[in-house]
């Protein structure tokens, strides 16, 4: 509709345009005329500005004329139904727009890889970092700001931006589908226990790191292991859970404790309930993080279907990263990129970790959550096919 308004617009502001120059050039013949009064010219120049200002003052009743005709041609039928058709942006023009695409989550499960694959494709254009337009603070910001946070495109592109911690942020949600009803949300899940542990390390990388005496990491602090701060974890969440209080624990508690949010992060049926309250199955896509790292090209076939575009992005477009065991290269336009080195640490539990029974263990606690949470397990709830959601 914004289309066809503007477009209506654009008529009469034309017809100023055009009365503005005849007035200018009446204007000059005016200003001639005078001149010639003063000064000694040729007959026939006096009677060719006259002529002109004659000419100037009949385009003027012409325009006024066509003006009447396009009001009564705008009234008619046949010419309100050919607006009210849906017609499309001209793809000529390059400009900011809204996204039309969100990768919400999950954190620490191949978003980083998920959007390099996407952006190859012609089709999509990503904005160049996390935009956290709808998870930082209370107070409401403009809408246009979103709008300008995302890269210069063309109609026929879809604009997308990836913050994957969207998806655990229990006011998100209503928050998006306020401002973006009709948007698409992809998800990439992965199996919640090594999840968790993978947040863990993260945390104890960077922000503990960066910023160790900020409040929200004064109870993670505590423990000396993830084993520890697992279990005090799981008994808080546990407790919660049997007092119907979960959603109001992430509610109350998720930004004030970073260790809170680490755990709470892996409750994929909590969060995905969230979601599907506000916005209709059809225009979210749950895809296997464990998949995407094992066959690409499979997920990615599911990505392209999903937003309805070609699948530009095949098996021989995926190559195995020579300096690691576990990422894979896009091969786009002539060049190959890669998942960059500070991204390929390795964050999932190893032998050397000690930590594999505690993973199996909230593997368990998660999916037993996870199920009883909705009443059936994660993949009846989700229509997915995750070995790992499996009981």
């Amino acid at each position: 509709m914004k289309k066809r308004e503007s477009t209506k617009k654009m008529l009469p502001k034309s017809r100023e345009r055009q009365v503005l120059s005849l007035a200018g050039l009446l204007g000059i013949v005016l200003f001639a005329l005078i001149i010639v009064r003063r000064k000694s010219i040729p007959q026939d120049q006096i009677n060719l500005l006259k002529e002109l200002q004659e000419q100037v003052k009949t385009q003027n009743v012409i325009i006024n004329q066509q003006a009447e005709k396009q009001q009564k041609i705008e009234q008619m039928p046949w010419y309100r139904q050919m607006y009210n058709m849906n017609i499309s942006r001209p793809a000529t023009i390059t400009t900011h727009r809204p996204p039309d695409l969100i990768i919400a989550g999950a954190k620490r499960c191949g978003a980083g890889p998920l959007k390099m694959f996407m952006d190859a494709h012609p089709a999509i254009k990503f904005r160049y970092d996390d935009g956290h337009f709808f998870d930082k603070g209370d107070k409401k910001r403009k809408k246009w700001i979103y709008k300008f946070m995302m890269p210069m495109t063309r109609a026929r592109h879809i604009t997308a931006e990836k913050t994957p911690s969207y998806m655990t942020d229990p006011k998100v949600p209503e928050r998006i589908k306020k401002e973006f009803p009709k948007i698409q949300i992809l998800f990439l899940l992965c199996e919640p226990g090594a999840r968790a542990y993978s947040d863990f390390k993260y945390l104890h990388r960077t922000k503990l790191q960066t910023k160790p005496d900020h409040p929200r990491h004064t109870q993670i602090k505590k423990f000396a292991s993830f084993n520890e701060s697992a279990a005090y974890y799981m008994n808080i969440i546990e407790e919660a859970y049997q007092t119907d209080g979960l959603e109001q624990l992430i509610q109350s508690n998720y930004r004030n404790d970073s260790g809170l949010e680490i755990f709470t992060n892996s409750l994929f049926s909590v969060h995905a309930a969230r979601w599907l309250k506000y916005f209709p199955r059809d225009q979210l896509l749950f895809i296997d993080g464990a998949t995407l790292f094992r066959n690409p090209a499979e997920e990615m076939d599911k990505v392209q279907d999903f937003l309805n575009i070609g699948r530009e992005l095949k098996t021989k477009n995926f190559v195995k990263d020579d300096t690691s065991d576990t990422f894979y290269c896009i091969k786009k336009r002539g060049f190959v990129d890669c998942t960059p080195p500070n991204k390929r640490r390795k964050w999932n539990p190893s032998e050397f970790d000690h930590v594999t029974e505690t993973v199996d263990t909230l593997a368990d606690f998660y999916r037993r959550i996870n199920e009883q949470w909705m009443g059936k397990s994660l993949n009846q709830m989700l229509n997915t096919t995750f070995t790992w959601a499996e009981s």
